[in-house]
Parts: structure tokens; C-alpha cells; sequence
């Protein structure tokens, strides 16, 4: 009886496979743009970068789109009728990551910078900027949903009004 092909060391699977390998590692062609004048990061460029080369155009850009998508996110959030929330919520978060997600990854959230930035898998500078983007993106979103300039549902807002009742925790 014999063995199993994938049991044996030379076999047809481990002999083609440091080819597969070589293969793999060539990396990733860059991602196509949606507006070709409109850079794009290449998702193996993240992390091979010089400390001296960080803060670029497109790095700056990237940031921008992160306090833009952290606004539209929030204000979505907080202004949204309670019982249809989640669902404008869900759809703001897709048509985000259409937009914005070639761009900067489209984290919109500090945890989750926070998070590739501990686990290495994202340059601490690049990282620091955008979770200030994303706090400066929340206070702009809140500042505009308090002063009621996004229409009357808006008007009514209070601050932690809406989770304190529907959740049964008001006094």
C-alpha cells in the first residue's frame, strides 16, 4: 500500500510548493482607483515605510477621509430615529467603505487603529493621526447634531437621552 501524497517529502505537493510560495510573495498588484486622480495605498506599502517618508500627501489624504467617514458615521449615529438607527448606521458604514476604503482602509474607529497599530500590522505615526482625525471627526459630527443643523431630527437631541431611555435606565 502506499502513502499518501501529502504525507511523503517528496511528494508532488512539497515539491511545488516553495514555487507556490515564491509565487505568493511577489505581492499584490496595486489596487484600481474609482477616481484615478485620487491616490490609493497599497495595502503591503503600510508597513514598509521609513520613518523619514510617513507623513506624505497621500498619508495626510488618507487621514482626511478618515475624519470625513468618522463624521458621517457618528452623525448617522446620533441623529437617526432610535428604532432605524442600526440600519443607517449598517448603510453609512457600507457606502463608507466604498468610498473611503481604498483610500484609508476605512478604520473609522479608534479601537480598531488602535488595535492594527498594537498588533504591528500598522505604522504607529499613520496610526496616531488618524485617531486624532477619527476624535476630530466624532466632536465635529456631535458639535453639528447638537447645534440642530441637520434638520429637525436633530432638534430634539440630547446628549445620552436616547440610549438612558430605550434601554429603560432614566429616572
Amino acid at each position: 500500500m502506499s502513502a499518501s501524497p501529502y504525507e511523503t517529502p517528496g511528494s508532488l505537493l512539497t515539491s511545488k510548493l516553495p514555487g507556490v510560495l515564491a509565487t505568493a510573495n511577489r505581492g499584490l498588484p496595486p489596487p484600481l482607483s474609482l477616481n484615478p486622480g485620487i491616490p490609493t495605498k497599497h495595502p503591503t506599502t503600510l508597513t514598509n515605510k521609513s520613518p523619514d517618508t510617513a507623513l506624505n500627501s497621500t498619508t495626510l489624504f488618507a487621514a482626511l477621509a478618515e475624519l470625513v467617514g468618522t463624521f458621517f458615521l457618528t452623525l448617522a449615529a446620533l441623529t437617526v430615529a432610535a428604532p432605524t438607527t442600526a440600519y443607517a448606521v449598517g448603510l453609512t458604514l457600507l457606502v463608507l467603505v466604498y468610498a473611503i476604503g481604498g483610500l484609508s482602509g476605512c478604520h473609522i474607529n479608534p479601537a480598531v487603529t488602535v488595535g492594527l497599530v498594537a498588533s504591528r500590522r500598522f505604522p504607529l505615526v499613520e496610526g496616531l493621526l488618524y485617531v486624532g482625525a477619527q476624535i476630530a471627526g466624532a466632536l465635529l459630527a456631535r458639535f453639528v447634531a447638537g447645534a440642530g443643523l441637520v434638520g429637525h431630527l436633530a432638534g430634539g437631541y440630547r446628549a445620552g437621552s436616547a440610549g438612558a431611555s430605550s434601554s429603560g435606565l432614566a429616572s
